[in-house]
Formats: C-alpha cells, sequence, structure tokens
C-alpha cells in the first residue's frame, strides 16, 4: 500500500490529506482479528460472525468494526480524536470502503471497471472474469490468483500511474518465482 501511494496517488497529489490516513489506516487493519479461515467457512459453518453481518463479507465487516471499536474503547487508540466532524465522517467512511473493498469476491468487479468494460466499448470479446455481468470461480493456485488478480491489476494500475512500473516487475518476479515452482 505505501508503495502504491508513495509512487502513485499521493505523488499525483489526487488525495486530501484524511484520504491518505484513511489508506493507510485500511491497510492496517484490513485483517484486524482474522481468524484464519475465509468468509465461505465462516457461512457454511453458521459461524456468529456471518450471522452477525447476515452474510456478506462477514471477515471484512468484523476487521472494519473491531477495528473501529477499538478506537472507541481504548483513548490512546481513537484515531478520530482532534479531527473536525466532517473529516471524521470522511475517513469512517473511506476506512469502511477500503476494508469491506478487500473481499475477493468484489474484486473481478472492480476490476472488470478497468478491462471489461473497456473491453466492450472496443467490442472486444471480454476476457474470462473481467465482465462483471457474469459470476465466475477463481483457482485456488498461488499461479492462478496471479494470472487471475494480481496481475491484471497492477498491469492496469501501471497504465494509471505509468511510476508505478516498479511495483508491476516486483509482482511479475513473484509470479515468474511460483510459477517455476509449479512445474517442478
Amino acid at each position: 500500500m505505501h508503495l502504491l501511494m508513495q509512487n502513485g496517488l499521493i505523488k499525483l497529489g489526487v488525495l486530501q490529506d484524511v484520504m491518505v490516513l484513511a489508506c493507510y489506516l485500511a491497510a492496517i487493519c484490513h485483517d484486524f482479528e482474522h481468524p484464519g479461515v475465509n468468509n465461505d467457512f465462516l457461512i457454511k459453518t453458521g459461524n456468529r460472525k456471518a450471522l452477525m453481518y447476515n452474510d456478506i463479507s462477514p471477515l471484512e465487516n468484523h476487521h472494519v468494526s473491531a477495528s473501529f471499536m477499538v478506537a472507541a474503547d481504548k483513548r490512546q487508540a481513537n484515531i478520530f480524536q482532534g479531527m473536525s466532524e466532517e473529516d471524521r465522517g470522511t475517513l469512517r467512511a473511506s476506512m469502511i470502503d477500503l476494508i469491506l473493498g478487500t473481499d475477493m469476491k468484489k474484486h473481478f468487479g472492480l476490476l472488470s471497471r478497468f478491462q471489461g468494460d473497456q473491453e466492450q466499448q472496443h467490442r472486444l470479446k471480454v476476457s474470462p472474469l473481467m465482465d462483471r455481468n457474469e459470476a465466475s470461480g477463481m483457482t485456488k493456485s498461488q499461479v492462478g490468483f496471479f494470472e487471475i488478480v494480481a496481475l491484471p491489476l497492477f498491469t492496469g494500475y501501471t497504465q494509471l500511474v505509468p511510476d508505478a512500473k516498479p511495483l508491476l516487475d516486483a509482482v511479475m518476479s513473484n509470479y515468474q518465482h511460483w510459477h517455476a515452482g509449479a512445474k517442478e
């Protein structure tokens, strides 16, 4: 997150300070109290978090809720202290959006906005997993994750923010490492 921010959004000056803070805090809190299982497991087992959040992104909802509870219960952790009401509202709403956006089921809709819509506009065949109107599964292997999620995401981001090319290079290096290991 730090590299994305420093090499892109902050450098371009497109974010207010409160949004920069929201991005960093969301990065810190996005897996707070993670139990080590995924949303589907929580839903299938009837876990209290799934029940509490009506099977809608139970992990992500818990991460953000529990983070705000710590801020409310511990004075030294109150991230809102000294902020204006407007900044408090912006920070809270932004953190909620950012953390809820880490649910991988939502990832494909976001990614489709970068590519799928553009492919449709150019009357091209929409790539697999890029059509927001079709539900698709995702491979569980690391190689599949890179091919389906990481590489398209960082490629799209680098097209928007060319200074982020070193990040794409690092992702490609990791992909090549996993791909070589999968062949062994």
